[in-house]
């Protein structure tokens, strides 16, 4: 193997695909980057058996070749390199970088003992603006199990196509984030061929939270991002810009969170989301109070405000805060640390909160637009 490629360039390779290097591993193989030259195109490849990413980017190849390196060391020497055209040469295991008049040789391990980042042939296909699964991925990764243990359903996200619908959801059983949009779906006959999708034709996969969020780190508002599903696929897939992120799936029967959508909103309570969060903000510096011993924060709900009246060790709180509400007073216990997210995750100014009653699931939603019409965030009431 021989290329020449610029410094940012195999600088950008390395920061890409080095956040699927597994921190700890007993595989030294694991911990290393995989280096492949083809097609005058060099690729760069890393994996911590959950997730995988691949980056590729144009090179000059005078011969083709695979290389796997530690990762560490070679981010460490690459960031410290000077801003030029390295020459970059595989001599056995060793790769030999060489920059002016200087050179540094880096020992390697054999690619071959490097695993599989493997592919399939997709059964479901939809394309979307990169920029749009991002922000689905971030309103509802906040309501998924993020410190738990990985393979539990909850750690992950609920992926599901549906004809030409998408949906993400998210639960820790406490709470939930939905969000649905429309996109262009293909599919792919026995053939091989791709064909549209039957729109009745209906997918579902369980994707760890963690991989979910490196997609959203790695993908940027201009990219066009492509979902390769298939139903029986351990994995799934994710293509955009030079960039192909395959992550594992996590086995199990999601819970059908339509069920837990109330069929009727009963109140509605209209308000501008930034005065209630910067109340329920202030409202959080007497959470940390040990007398309290749980972050909860309660809401006086009557005509025209929302009252926060709440009194800690360290001192109290006394707010009022206006709405547009002009039904029965209720006093509603939420945890504290559920409506923040569930506030700072919506974009809107303006949102409804629907309640029935004090103990009924409570239902955010962002008020009167059109373009996150169907997002949702639900939290349930503590029973205090």
């Amino acid at each position: 193997m021989k290329i020449y490629l610029s410094k940012s360039a195999i600088l950008q390779g390395v920061q890409t695909v080095q956040r699927a290097v597994p921190l700890k591993s007993p595989m030294l193989t694991l911990q290393s980057i995989l280096l492949t030259a083809l097609d005058n195109r060099i690729t760069f490849a890393a994996t911590d058996m959950e997730i995988g990413i691949r980056y590729s980017h144009a090179a000059e190849i005078e011969e083709e070749g695979s290389v796997l390196l530690p990762a560490k060391l070679l981010f460490e020497i690459i960031r410290r390199l000077p801003e030029d055209i390295i020459e970059c040469e595989s001599k056995g295991r060793n790769f030999i970088l060489r920059y002016g008049d200087a050179d540094f040789t880096i020992n390697g391990y054999d690619p071959e003992e490097y695993p599989e980042i493997g592919g399939f042939i997709p059964t479901t296909t939809m394309t979307l603006p990169g920029k749009i699964l991002k922000k689905f991925i971030q309103q509802v990764y906040f309501a998924s199990k993020i410190d738990e243990e990985s393979g539990n359903i909850f750690s992950g996200i609920l992926l599901e196509i549906q004809g030409e619908n998408l949906t993400l959801a998210a639960t820790d059983t406490h709470r939930m984030a939905v969000n649905t949009g429309n996109f262009s779906t293909t599919g792919r006959n026995p053939g091989g061929n791709v064909v549209e999708l039957v729109p009745k034709t209906k997918q579902s996969w369980i994707i760890p939270n963690k991989s979910m969020m490196e997609i959203s780190r790695l993908l940027r508002n201009d990219d066009e991002v492509t979902i390769e599903g298939h139903r029986e696929s351990a994995r799934i897939n994710f293509k955009f810009s030079d960039t192909e992120v395959l992550t594992r799936l996590i086995n199990g029967q999601y819970p059908n969170y339509k069920q837990v959508i109330p069929n009727q909103s009963g109140n509605t309570i209209i308000f501008t989301r930034t005065v209630l969060l910067e109340a329920v903000e202030r409202a959080a510096l007497l959470s940390k109070d040990a007398y309290l011993k749980t972050s909860i924060l309660r809401f006086q709900i009557e005509d025209g405000q929302i009252i926060i009246n709440q009194a800690a060790e360290m001192g109290k709180i006394f707010e009022k805060i206006p709405i547009e509400y002009s039904g029965n007073t209720m006093i509603v216990t939420f945890n504290l640390r559920y409506i923040i997210d569930a506030l700072k995750n919506i974009e809107t100014e303006k949102v409804s909160m629907e309640i029935a009653s004090p103990y009924s699931p409570c239902i955010f939603r962002p008020y009167e637009s059109e373009e996150d019409e169907n997002y949702i965030s639900l939290v349930l009431p503590l029973r205090h």
